[in-house]
């Protein structure tokens, strides 16, 4: 994907987002769809919310 191993570490622990542009990387690497990517971190970004909350 030519992003280096710290970003890609930082994305596995959520600590840095997928962007658009990285979740069509991402899916052109691993043969998915870019909107898995997109729909993972929406979840996850709600989930962190969510977990705020209470």
């Amino acid at each position: 994907m030519g992003h280096p191993v710290q970003t890609i570490n930082e994305i596995i622990q959520g600590s840095k987002q997928i962007t658009p542009e990285t979740a069509i990387e991402l899916s052109q690497a691993l043969s998915t769809s870019f909107e898995f990517w997109t729909n993972l971190e929406a979840k996850y970004q709600v989930h962190l919310v969510v977990s705020q909350k209470t």
